[in-house]
């Protein structure tokens, strides 16, 4: 079950990576925010290499690690980032990838070929079965991919709610950013 913005943000003493780091909340976050802008600069940030180098309390777990890196991509807490990412994630394209022994669909009147197909969440999400649309259930190998959104594999009429191909002013495309 995904934590409120407010439980994220309320972490255990001994979940914070700042503790971890022996440094203030306060510290890590100016710590963050230097090295966001350093990256985003294109140079080296000590605060980093410290990290990648692991010289670092040994109280630093892969969680914290984790947790850093989170902090680093969404310069905010990183839960509440990415529940907010979560409620606004209508990407132009699914490109789910499938895994051993995953139900694929093809549509025969949506795919462009007899290679394309969606995944299971797109499909039934998908106006194909609803529209009387001949389909076909299937098991996907590893490595393929849903085309869900993918104009030249799906026509857009087949597209499931969530995915909307390019140009169709979906979160998450060009020109919104999120966390800023």
């Amino acid at each position: 079950m995904a934590q409120s913005v407010d439980e994220a943000v309320s972490q255990s003493e001994e979940e914070r990576s700042w503790d971890a780091l022996g440094l203030s909340e306060q510290g890590f976050r100016a710590h963050i925010t230097e090295a966001r802008q350093i990256m985003a600069r294109g140079e080296h940030s000590e605060f980093l290499n410290t990290l990648v180098l692991g010289s670092v309390s040994s109280k630093m777990t892969a969680q914290h690690v984790s947790n850093i890196v989170g902090w680093l991509l969404a310069g905010q807490e990183p839960e509440a980032w990415i529940m907010q990412l979560a409620e606004r994630s209508h990407t132009s394209t699914c490109g789910h990838v499938f895994q051993s022994d995953e139900w694929g669909y093809r549509c025969f009147n949506c795919a462009t070929d007899r290679t394309c197909c969606l995944c299971a969440a797109c499909f039934e999400d998908s106006p194909c079965a609803a529209n009387g649309h001949k389909f076909q259930i299937f098991r996907a190998g590893i490595g393929g991919c849903c085309d869900c959104g993918d104009t030249e594999a799906w026509k857009p009429e087949g597209f499931c709610s969530r995915h909307r191909g390019h140009g169709s002013g979906a979160a998450g495309e060009e020109g919104e950013e999120l966390g800023e």
